[in-house]
């Protein structure tokens, strides 16, 4: 008929029609139209025009933001279809990444693998994950402590700020000092390592190319991205763009615009807008909240984190204490021991005053790390999830009534189990926030959207096996002699980078350049960056590499971290190394 709407514009309609009725499931849209109608109410609207005060509400209060954003998650997560790109308002004056009108690229495709490989992945993860659970029951049975049980407290006492280690006070002396060294963990980046290149293939497979001598992996993964596809996915990063954590430490002048713009962007609270601001890195006095509206756009409720200390009070769990141990380790680390003072100090006490502050008492990667270990939230909403036992088995040495351990779905319920480092993934957000309310949602954020993607064996695109594979390519490619030297003095080159990768850099670099490639991360929402930087900076010392002659010499040339520059290293290794595309 001719008074039919243009097919293009029916779509529209339609597609329009669906993101109405899923947003009207959201919680958050009623949220959002509740507050805007408690601010439409009030007096100073009474005698203005009614789509002129809510055209002021919505603009004061950012709400249109808001709802982009609520619409782009509900599109990551596949509710909806995605977004197109908006363009930047004309009065912020964002870089483009790419000339007008030119197509903006996606995100380096995932590498491909056989089905055969899936399946040896597969195997491999679910053993590893039965390996876990038969660790943690030993340590229940070593510590004497079930893997969960009602906690029970003498009369008139409350925990102190960290349930956990209350708990470790009342251990025996041996189990006490053998969880403050760290020698009690349920695994560590080595036999993560081990696992991974243990990977081992059905002897019938035939189709698969047998991977170049010169890896550690037992297969090659196919259809990683090049060169090409990184300088164009990263064209922010370029040398022609200065960039913070470079440029800024010359020019005080670039310093203040960034920080004048970051305001403004904040301003918009509009998701896509802040990440591209952030991948040119963020000024140090915003990162905080850089970071928040980037990862927790929907202003998490600062109740969140509270409520996970009751369920501390009510049980207690043999990670916690595990998690415990694992944080007095960052006391051996000169750039986070200062996160760890006021916890040994303040919480290996039990305290004799029945009212005491729960959030006052903060620890910081004590706290974290134990929410962490508790929270349902990141279970439901992690990208990679591992495979915990389903429910805490009895423990082998006897134990009493009130000890019995009680039934949980998932142990720990948010099903990370812990390892050796894991709370030092949250020593680098102690540096940006001092309420842990904020603190809390932005970690578990990160460990959700990328961080769980470094602590398992999966065959999809962006995890460890990928990345892992990304870091050999890349390195050979830039220097094969000194990667294959060091090949043949029996040292695999992945396992000297596989801490940094597994790790994000934490506890290698110094705090300042990893939250400057965490910029990078969050803003250009990809893990690819780590990998890389891997890569860069093993062919920074590629020249120092071939005059080794053992471990130990290696060890030596990446033994001192303090002089190096996350921006600079991957503009060098992005843009101005020559090698294949």
């Amino acid at each position: 008929m001719k008074n039919d709407p243009p097919p293009a514009q029916q779509d529209n309609t339609s597609r329009i029609d669906d993101i109405i009725s899923t947003l009207e499931k959201s919680f958050s849209y009623w949220s959002i139209r509740a507050s805007i109608k408690q601010e439409l109410i009030k007096p100073k609207y009474r005698e203005i025009d009614e789509a002129e005060a809510l055209e002021k509400v919505l603009q004061s209060g950012g709400y249109p933001g808001q709802l982009r954003n609520l619409v782009l998650e509900l599109g990551r997560q596949g509710q909806v279809a995605p977004l197109p790109q908006i363009a930047a308002p004309k009065n912020l004056s964002l870089i483009p990444a790419l000339p007008v009108g030119a197509p903006v690229p996606n995100m380096p495709p995932a590498g491909s693998v056989m089905p055969q490989l899936l399946d040896a992945v597969s195997q491999a993860r679910s053993l590893f994950a039965r390996r876990c659970v038969a660790t943690l029951e030993e340590l229940s049975a070593e510590l004497r402590c079930p893997l969960s049980r009602p906690r029970i407290l003498p009369a008139g006492r409350q925990l102190p700020g960290s349930a956990a280690f209350a708990v470790l006070a009342t251990l025996e002396p041996e189990a006490m000092q053998s969880l403050r060294v760290g020698s009690k963990f349920v695994y560590e980046w080595r036999d993560l390592f081990q696992a991974l290149v243990s990977i081992t293939l059905p002897a019938t497979t035939v189709c698969l190319s047998p991977p170049p001598k010169w890896s550690s992996l037992p297969v090659l993964v196919n259809g990683l991205p090049g060169m090409a596809l990184f300088r164009t996915t990263f064209l922010e990063l370029h040398p022609e763009c200065r960039q913070i954590g470079l440029d800024d430490t010359r020019m005080g002048w670039f310093a203040e615009d960034r920080l004048r713009l970051g305001h403004k962007v904040l301003k918009m609270r509009y998701v896509p807008l802040v990440r591209q601001y952030a991948k040119r890195g963020v000024p140090a006095s915003i990162r905080g909240a850089v970071w928040a509206a980037i990862l927790v756009p929907d202003a998490a409720p600062s109740h969140e984190y509270a409520e996970l200390r009751p369920e501390a009070e009510r049980e207690e769990l043999l990670t916690d204490m595990l998690l415990a141990g694992d944080v007095f380790s960052v006391a051996c680390d000169n750039h986070y021991f200062v996160f760890e003072r006021p916890l040994v100090d303040l919480m290996l006490r039990v305290y004799p005053h029945a009212s005491i502050d729960l959030t006052s008492c903060w620890d910081p990667c004590g706290g974290l790390a134990q929410a962490l270990s508790r929270d349902p939230w990141i279970a439901a909403h992690a990208a990679q999830k591992m495979e915990p036992p389903s429910k805490p088995s009895p423990p082998s040495h006897p134990i009493k009534d009130t000890e019995r351990p009680t039934v949980a779905p998932r142990y720990p319920p948010s099903g990370v189990v812990p390892f050796r480092g894991l709370s030092t993934l949250g020593a680098p957000i102690c540096y940006l926030y001092t309420d842990p309310t904020v603190a809390y949602p932005v970690l578990r954020s990160l460990y959700a959207r990328y961080f769980c993607k470094l602590h398992c064996l999966s065959a999809e695109p962006g995890c460890l096996l990928d990345l892992c594979a990304l870091f050999e390519t890349l390195a050979h490619a830039a220097h094969p002699a000194a990667f294959e030297h060091v090949v043949s003095l029996g040292i695999p080159p992945l396992r000297i980078a596989f801490r940094w990768i597994m790790f994000a850099f934490v506890g290698y670099l110094p705090p300042d350049q990893v939250l400057l490639l965490w910029d990078r991360l969050i803003a250009f929402d990809s893990l690819w960056l780590v990998p890389i930087l891997a890569a860069a900076l093993w062919t920074f010392r590629a020249s120092a590499l071939l005059q080794a002659t053992s471990e130990h010499d290696i060890e030596l040339i990446f033994a001192d971290p303090s002089r190096l520059s996350v921006v600079a290293l991957l503009q060098e290794f992005l843009f101005l190394t020559e090698m294949p595309t």
